[in-house]
């Protein structure tokens, strides 16, 4: 019996031009699905920033502006539960 594979796409993009080019198409739509993870935290200040992650990715960063945002997030899963009631997938970022 052959064994299924979930199938994988990744886009390795050949030009820095074209990678600029994506990069800057997609910052709006990276504001938009930060905003609505902002918009299902409730009671708590929040900061959507949009720019480029460590691998010159273009991503949108939500920041929890309390100094007990870590507790929040480690007791309620605050962060995590508004992306996924934004309809969001969450992946733990590797450091």
């Amino acid at each position: 019996m052959a064994r299924r594979t979930k199938p994988s796409f990744r886009l390795n993009v050949p030009s820095p031009e074209l990678e600029k080019i994506l990069t800057t198409t997609s910052k709006p739509a990276l504001r938009d699905a930060g905003n609505a993870v902002a918009s299902n935290i409730r009671g708590i200040p929040v900061n959507v920033s949009v720019g480029n992650n460590r691998n010159g990715r273009a991503a949108a960063f939500v920041t929890l502006l309390h100094p007990k945002a870590i507790a929040s997030q480690i007791k309620h899963g605050t962060l995590t539960r508004a992306a996924a009631r934004a309809g969001l997938e969450v992946k733990r970022y590797r450091v």
